[in-house]
């Protein structure tokens, strides 16, 4: 708490101690008290110079803060007291050494400055004194037109939102009242008509409906109908057998032991006993006188009817010739195998043999335990299956008419299994009658069918009727080759064996697990003489089931057509996944019964394939392949409706970021845009992704997937960077895509009006960069134009002029969105408005040094104001708020100088100049007073470029050169040049046109200083002939030339304006053959020695006219030719005759030279 300032007896203060003992407590003395660094002692000595060598000035003071302190302290006196700090440094050595050492270990700019002789003290700080005071007015200049801009960009703001609408505020407001009432109509409109539509869909939908479910009643009531009353065709004396082969059975539950005809022998064997006793009871073989007379009539009707009935069975029942395939195929699924064996099936085709002699035959080899009594029985009678309905859950066939569709192909079937052999015939019948086959017949058979017969199984034989048969099997057994899935859905059959030459196929199923059933296939291609190589195929399927409903989706990228199933296949119905249910078929099975029973089977349908989507992704990546085409019958519309609509939630549509729900997928469309927008912009821009599938688009609508619309091409436009937007402008395709661009949004923006500020404010047109036209920037349409004006020089408006690049190629269809936009090419009055909005931006030293963009900014507006047309603001308010190019910064214009003075400017180089001022015996030029203005651009064709620069730049403020005030001003081109620019008739005509050049030239020659520059001026020397005169000794050619002809100089060509002519007067140009004219022309002439009597003549006449003879009566301005000019007082008209007089007399005698121009 002690008095920092306190002395003790020696006058010192506690800073003074801390210095001399190199005490740490110095910072925080300096710190309470800067200024005590300065205050002296008793004995003069002030605690800087005592720092002075001290180790308080090295690293232990900046370890311990003091150094740090130091500099506080020194920079806080030096800004409160600089005088008082200057004087230390100039008196005390020591101080200015100690102060040099903080400065520079402190690293301290503020300190370094002070860092001077002792002295030149006083000078520096004048020094910056005056750079400050200078900074302060340049500040408060500055200050002063940055208000005035303000000024100006606010009014030529609101003038330019008036100008781009034309319209009043009143009108605009009217304009978006009517627009918006115009969007809330079309609206509703467009609401009203969409609610109708779904009204009238959903109306449609409901009345199919319900016609569907009326005829699935009415059939199904016409099915029980007809069941009811229908009977069995059977034959009355057939034992009913428990256990028989029903539509395609060739085997199943055998009979109970002990079962045998009642009329076999005990010497024959038992098999043949059971046909020959079948064979009696339909009256085979049987003696007919034995016959009552009354029955035969009856039995031979009965006959007829049983023959007609089984044909139609038999050969009309079914559509496909090669049907009897899928018949025995059933029928070996229901038969009974041994635990050891696998239940297998062979159907081999052979069309031609080893020694070609029998005809084409097929047959069916089942590795089944063998045919019993009953299923004889059953095959040798008509809907008298061995598989009652007791047996239906684990048989197919249950009606017994499906075997006899081997007639179809076959007139003479042969059943081999075990001990039997027997066969039928298509005659009569022959179809339901079953005849033994002798050694010899059984000898006769193909090898390939008693090998078959003797490995154990059951074999059909079937010679065919002809080679058609032959086409319609192969092509059935390709089919069975082809569709791999009629394995899933049998009970017992694993492998199925498919032989036509020279083909053999083996289809078999490897095994299951949870949803997954592999079926493997090998292929080989069989010759006569040996089997090749087979190739092996597998083909994996994806099952899952619903209730009774099993769906299988083959795994493959492509998957084919597949069929429905009721354990063998049905029909194709459209999908692409198999389909079984226990359905109940038509007798033909070739289609379902529509009844409700069906249905409810049906709808599950649609539950199973949803749950394999959702529990296998590849399977869900190719949902809408297996849903295939459209079913064509309406039965089966509900299973598509209902998986689509529980795909919605389900990611099954292929995108490039992989499987997504279909909300989250949208399709390209029509729109011409949307071809070129990538999938990572989408995805970053909107969340989506384009759909690879390309099914029908229904479908995906049904989906609820979407087509790319005009709300995302404007987010992804919106999302793209500058990088990418490059990358458009570098594509090989960039007309094509750019026009499908602009024509998507034209399209748009036509179809609705609201788009248009949207789309306005989109960055999407490549305009021309102010420094290349190659190069482009990306731009919305505001402030942009189709080209540049054509009264202007394109570069000048690059700089701030936004075109659209000239290497846009757009087509028709795109450009009519520049029209909708309002493009346009740029007129002179946006060019200028945009040249001052450039101007009045205060971050226009940027462009330093060379200030291109305000140059050409500035050329525009000087062209029109040289022209005298109106700015983009009344001139006076431009005039003073510009900030001008002056070296490497900008100034206002009223702290600027003109660089050229009427067009002249120094050029020469500086070496040049030096020596014209040392040959001169002059110095150098001292520094201007004021800053130049920097030069211009490079000029343009004509004599006004840097004159109308000066007219500008004078307007706008800057200070006109004084060749004859500061010698800083003077420049020796001005001297040399300016005579023979003064002199042109071409400079004066260019002056007289240029807005504001005459009053240009009025103020620097009328002005206060304006006498000297007139006097100055009219000394310039101009070359005449051998002869140097000055701009005074000219003479305007049309008033003079008549009376001196050629010996005077002349300005040609000078307008008659009366300003013009005044200003050639004041330069000391005769403009008019008045008295002084005409005294000034015969003095030049003398000063010629222009002796020319009749000129002279000419002059005289209209000077005496004048009334002048007083004023040149005191020259030598009479021509005696001869004798030169003499004064009037030394002449005479007459001079005498006398020679002696003549010679005596001193007056000059005229009349002898002008008498003959009379009086």
């Amino acid at each position: 708490g002690a008095n920092l300032f306190r002395q003790d007896e020696r006058g010192r203060l506690a800073v003074h101690l801390a210095a001399t003992s190199h005490c740490d407590v110095l910072g925080v003395l300096l710190h309470l008290a800067p200024a005590t660094l300065l205050v002296a002692d008793a004995q003069g000595e002030v605690p800087l110079e005592l720092l002075c060598g001290s180790p308080m000035l090295g690293d232990r003071g900046e370890e311990a803060g003091v150094l740090d302190a130091l500099v506080d302290a020194a920079t806080s006196c030096l800004a409160s007291m600089p005088e008082q700090t200057m004087q230390v440094l100039k008196d005390r050595p020591n101080a200015q050494v100690a102060w040099s050492q903080i400065a520079e270990k402190g690293n301290c700019a503020a300190m370094r400055l002070f860092m001077v002789s002792p002295g030149g003290a006083g000078d520096e700080i004048s020094r910056y004194a005056a750079t400050a005071r200078d900074q302060e007015r340049s500040a408060y200049a500055r200050l002063q037109q940055t208000c005035k801009n303000i000024r100006l960009l606010e009014a030529l703001t609101a003038d330019y939102e008036i100008e781009r609408k034309g319209l009043t505020e009143k009108e605009l407001e009217l304009e978006l009242a009517m627009a918006k009432q115009r969007l809330v109509e079309r609206e509703s409109a467009h609401a009203k008509k969409v609610e109708e539509l779904e009204n009238e869909l959903r109306s449609w939908k409901s009345k199919v409906r319900e016609r569907d479910q009326e005829l699935m009643v009415l059939r199904a009531g016409a099915g029980k109908s007809k069941e009811v009353s229908s009977g069995q065709l059977s034959i009355p004396d057939t034992a009913k057998a428990v256990n028989g082969h029903g539509i395609g059975s060739v085997g199943g539950k055998h009979a109970e032991p002990g079962t045998a005809a009642m009329d076999s022998s005990p010497s024959e064997q038992p098999e043949r006993a059971v046909v020959q006793s079948i064979r009696r009871l339909r009256l085979l073989g049987t003696d007919a006188s034995e016959v009552p007379e009354e029955l035969k009539g009856s039995i031979s009707e009965m006959r007829a009817s049983l023959t007609a009935a089984v044909d139609r069975l038999a050969l009309d029942l079914y559509e496909s010739q090669a049907h009897f395939l899928q018949e025995l195929l059933q029928n070996a699924d229901d038969n009974r195998y041994s635990d050891a064996a696998t239940p297998s099936i062979q159907f081999t085709l052979v069309k031609e043999t080893r020694d070609n002699n029998t005809r084409p035959f097929f047959f069916a080899a089942n590795n089944e335990v063998g045919l019993a009594e009953p299923d004889v029985r059953s095959i040798c009678d008509i809907s008298r299956s061995s598989k009652s309905a007791a047996t239906g859950s684990t048989t197919t066939g249950c009606k017994g008419v499906g075997w006899k569709s081997v007639f179809c192909v076959c007139d003479v079937p042969h059943v081999l299994s075990g001990g039997w052999r027997f066969k039928f015939s298509s005659e009569g019948l022959g179809m339901i009658t079953p005849e033994w086959i002798e050694d010899e017949d059984y000898a006769r058979l193909p090898a390939e069918v008693k090998a078959a017969h003797a490995a154990g199984g059951t074999v059909f034989y079937l010679p065919l009727k002809d080679p058609e048969c032959v086409l319609s099997i192969e092509a059935e057994m390709k089919i069975m080759e082809a569709d791999a899935a009629q394995l899933l859905f049998l009970r017992r059959i694993e492998t199925i064996h498919l032989s036509c030459q020279p083909r053999s196929t083996s289809l078999s199923r490897a095994g299951r697990d949870s949803h997954v059933v592999a079926i493997q296939r090998s292929l080989g291609e069989t010759e006569l003489d040996g089997q090749a190589e087979p190739e092996h195929q597998e083909l994996r399927f994806v099952v899952c089931n619903e209730g009774e409903a099993v769906v299988a989706l083959p795994v493959i990228e492509e998957p084919p057509p597949q069929r429905v199933f009721a354990f063998l296949p049905v029909r194709r119905v459209g999908f692409h996944f198999a389909l079984h249910a226990p359905f109940h078929l038509v007798a033909s099975r070739g289609d379902l019964h529509h009844t409700p029973a069906n249905a409810e089977l049906r709808d599950l349908a649609a539950p199973a394939f949803l749950e394999a989507c959702r529990s296998n992704p590849d399977i869900a990546a190719c949902a809408l392949k297996y849903l295939g085409e459209e079913p064509a019958d309406s039965f089966w519309h509900p299973v598509r409706i209902g998986i689509l609509k529980g795909l919605r939630d389900v990611a099954c549509i292929r995108s490039s970021s992989g499987l997504v729900e279909p909300e989250r997928c949208v399709l390209r469309g029509d729109m011409p845009a949307a071809q070129w927008v990538t999938d990572d912009i989408l995805l970053e821009a909107r969340g989506l992704c384009f759909a690879l599938d390309s099914p029908d688009h229904e479908v995906l609508r049904d989906l609820g997937v979407k087509v790319f619309g005009v709300e995302d091409l404007i987010a992804c436009l919106k999302h793209m960077c500058l990088r990418r937007m490059q990358h458009v402008w570098t594509h090989p395709s960039r007309n094509r895509m750019l026009s499908d661009l602009y024509s998507s949004l034209a399209d748009c923006l036509q179809a609705d009006e609201s788009l248009l500020a949207t789309i306005r404010d989109l960055q999407i047109f490549p305009t021309m960069t102010p420094t290349s036209q190659r190069e482009v920037t990306w731009s919305s349409a505001v402030g942009i134009h189709l080209g540049f004006c054509p009264e202007l020089p394109a570069y000048w408006q690059h700089a701030f002029v936004k075109c659209l690049s000239p290497e846009l190629m757009i087509s028709s269809p795109g450009r009519m969105l520049f029209s909708m936009l309002g493009l346009d090419t740029v007129h002179e009055e946006d060019v200028a408005r945009e040249a001052l909005t450039l101007l009045l931006d205060e971050q226009r030293e940027d462009e330093a040094p060379h200030f291109t963009k305000t140059w050409y900014a500035l050329a525009v507006l000087r062209r029109r104001f040289l022209k005298g047309i109106d700015g983009p603001r009344p001139w006076k308010e431009i005039f003073g708020s510009l900030l001008l190019p002056s070296g490497n910064c900008l100034q206002p214009a009223g702290s600027l100088r003109l660089r050229t003075f009427l067009g002249a400017e120094e050029r020469l180089p500086k070496v040049i100049i030096d020596n014209i001022y040392a040959f001169c015996g002059t110095g150098h030029p001292e520094q201007q007073a004021l800053e130049c203005c920097s030069a211009p651009p490079p000029k343009m064709p004509g004599l006004n470029w840097d004159f109308g620069w000066e007219v500008f730049f004078w307007k706008l403020g800057c200070v006109p050169a004084d060749p004859t005030g500061r010698f800083a001003d003077v420049f020796v081109e001005a001297t040399l040049g300016l005579g023979s620019l003064l002199q042109s008739g071409d400079f004066w005509r260019e002056a007289s046109t240029l807005h504001g050049a005459m009053d240009y030239l009025e103020d620097i020659m009328q002005s206060s200083t304006g006498s000297s520059k007139r006097w100055w001026l009219s000394q310039l020397p101009l070359h005449f002939g051998n002869q140097v005169v000055t701009l005074k000794d000219l003479f305007l050619h049309e008033a003079f030339h008549s009376l001196a002809g050629g010996y005077l100089p002349y300005l040609e060509g000078a307008p008659r304006e009366p300003r013009v002519r005044n200003l050639l007067r004041r330069l000391g140009i005769s403009v008019k053959t008045d008295g002084e004219g005409l005294l000034k022309c015969i003095r030049l002439l003398r000063m010629l020695q222009v002796e020319d009597a009749a000129v002279m003549a000419g002059l005289y006449v209209p000077l005496d006219q004048s009334g002048f003879q007083a004023m040149w009566t005191q020259e030598d301005l009479i021509l005696v030719p001869g004798a030169g000019y003499k004064r009037p007082e030394d002449c005479c008209w007459q001079s005498f005759q006398n020679g002696l007089l003549k010679r005596c007399c001193r007056l000059e005698g005229l009349a002898e030279h002008y008498e003959r121009f009379g009086q």
